[in-house]
């Protein structure tokens, strides 16, 4: 299922640039089954809401809000009920307990933002008594081999580490910080590794001799994004994953013996129209179909 949560249009939000009927069908004509719409400071009415469903019956719509707080960004809030509880510069300890007492969830909107204030590593003991699980979704390269084995010691994580031959060596550190102090740690948790290790495992469990090839996308690579956007003079980047189709089809046909990576994937940022490079926030991207995980084949 495709959901996006996070969503403005030019009918209640500043920064928002199409109407609502514009995103509506762009929602439809790129096959999101869901999308909640999330004003800045103003939630949609009933009316409002069914008026845009009636038009788009193949997409589902729902109404939620964006809020600015105090001292902690910008929040999301989905599917608390009421319309007049919120108000611009509300503390967000205010926002989450008035959005869980009526029915909501309460999501950072873009916590990685330059200059997004919020929590540092330098105050995560005043956090040890109050979470439960702490989920990390750091990049790979720089920042989860630092917050991985330092949050390890103090809270139950989960984390999103994916650099594929460093694991080892991620779960060594990481272990060393969370059993002396009774944490668990659940590592590389994803689409690739994560979901995909495992039905690699079912399937050369069950054909011993056959040979496995993983194809990924369409869609967008968190990881590689992440790279790019650390090129010196790159402000911002997307960069998308698309299996190649020539590829796909000799691994169905038996033939794929001796595909490596580059022959079974073609990468894209800003080329050929299907990613974009944001130099100082501007960006006009045309996308591939949304992002899906692709899945191993057992040959």
């Amino acid at each position: 299922m495709l959901i996006d949560l996070h969503v403005h249009t030019r009918r209640y939000s500043a920064c928002g640039h199409a109407d609502p009927e514009e995103m509506a069908a762009a929602a439809e004509a790129y096959g999101l089954d869901a999308m909640v719409i999330t004003e800045h400071h103003v939630r949609w009415s009933e009316d409002e809401l069914v008026d845009l469903q009636g038009a788009f019956p193949r997409v589902r719509l729902f109404a939620g809000v964006e809020i600015t707080t105090e001292r902690s960004g910008d929040l999301l809030v989905i599917g608390a009920s009421g319309r007049d509880w919120f108000r611009p510069r509300m503390p967000a300890e205010d926002v989450v307990a008035e959005a869980h007492a009526r029915g909501g969830v309460v999501i950072a909107a873009h916590p990685f933002r330059p200059g997004y204030p919020g929590y540092g590593l330098d105050r995560l003991d005043e956090f040890t008594d109050r979470v439960d699980v702490m989920i990390l979704c750091g990049g790979s390269k720089d920042d989860l081999p630092v917050q991985g084995p330092e949050t390890a010691a103090r809270f139950n994580i989960v984390d999103s580490f994916d650099t594929h031959a460093r694991i080892p060596e991620y779960f060594e550190q990481v272990d060393r910080a969370a059993r002396p102090a009774g944490h668990t740690a659940l590592i590389s948790t994803g689409w690739d590794p994560g979901v995909f290790s495992i039905n690699r495992l079912f399937g050369e469990a069950i054909l011993p001799e056959g040979e496995t090839h993983t194809f990924w996308g369409d869609g967008v690579s968190q990881g590689h994004s992440d790279a790019v956007r650390r090129v010196e003079g790159v402000s911002d980047a997307v960069q998308y994953t698309l299996p190649s189709a020539a590829a796909v089809e000799r691994v169905r046909n038996g033939d794929g013996a001796g595909l490596g990576l580059g022959d079974r994937h073609l990468s894209r940022v800003d080329d050929l129209g299907v990613g974009c490079i944001r130099h100082e926030h501007r960006c006009d991207p045309s996308p591939p179909s949304p992002a899906r995980a692709g899945a191993p084949t057992r040959a």
